[in-house]
């Protein structure tokens, strides 16, 4: 997937960094973080959040996106009687590494208790 965003896009000032979020490690620090799609697969969300508010310069910001358990495909799931509640993994979410689901609340809690 680097391989092919970094063929499409000529981004400067713009670096992909591949590594486990739990074994990056640097001096440098950055205005903004991007965590797209990986609280979910990771062991310890909060430890990673808390540990990546480490790498923010003053005022800098991380920007996460996560699967919703609140979305409308998963509510009408469970209204039909699918899903026995919202937070439930399917075969699929297990086989792309998924280790947990996040409504609004919880992924608000994970950011405000990071600190």
């Amino acid at each position: 997937m680097v391989k092919r965003f970094r063929s499409r896009f000529d981004l400067p000032g713009f670096d992909i960094v591949t590594n486990y979020f739990e074994d990056f490690d640097t001096d440098e620090c950055f205005d903004h973080i991007n965590m797209g799609f990986v609280l979910e697969h990771v062991d310890g969300p909060a430890l990673i959040v808390r540990r990546f508010k480490n790498f923010l310069k003053p005022g800098g910001a991380i920007f996460a996106a996560v699967p919703n358990c609140e979305a409308l495909y998963r509510r009408i799931g469970h209204a039909a009687e699918l899903l026995p509640d919202l937070t439930v993994l399917s075969d699929g979410d297990r086989q792309f590494g998924h280790q947990r689901y996040f409504s609004v609340d919880t992924f608000t809690r994970l950011f405000v208790e990071a600190g």
